[in-house]
């Protein structure tokens, strides 16, 4: 899903790779990039790539690959070598964490059964 509203926009997809976590300026500012693939019911899926600065960042740092994400930000504008990249800067983030493809692994015992071998069997309860 997508929806613009003025300058801001709204994303939900998943995760094409795991979020790129780094410092950057004078300020060592928290700075995550990430991208998520946007399908729109049958029609070619749509990439959008994001950014998440400061306290939002360190959140934006938990998302893998496979995770589904949706990002309500600023859509930002850049040339370079004469082509138009837009960004999609952050302002709110949600992601819901991939389930592993494994099945659970059975409970462990809450006791051993040869923890009562060496019981006495004569009709006494031990205690």
């Amino acid at each position: 899903m997508q929806g613009k509203i003025g300058n801001g926009a709204i994303a939900a997809g998943t995760s094409t790779k795991d979020a790129e976590f780094k410092y950057i300026g004078e300020n060592n500012t928290p700075l995550a990039d990430f991208s998520i693939a946007v399908n729109s019911h049958g029609e070619a899926g749509v990439f959008v790539n994001c950014k998440a600065f400061g306290k939002l960042a360190d959140y934006a740092a938990l998302i893998r690959k496979g995770d589904a994400v949706c990002v309500v930000g600023i859509v930002e504008s850049r040339e370079y070598n004469e082509k138009i990249y837009k960004t999609l800067n952050a302002q709110w983030l949600n992601i819901a964490k991939a389930q592993p493809a494994q099945p659970a692994k059975p409970a462990a015992p809450m006791f051993e059964p040869s923890a009562f071998e060496d019981l006495p069997d004569d009709g006494e309860l031990p205690f």
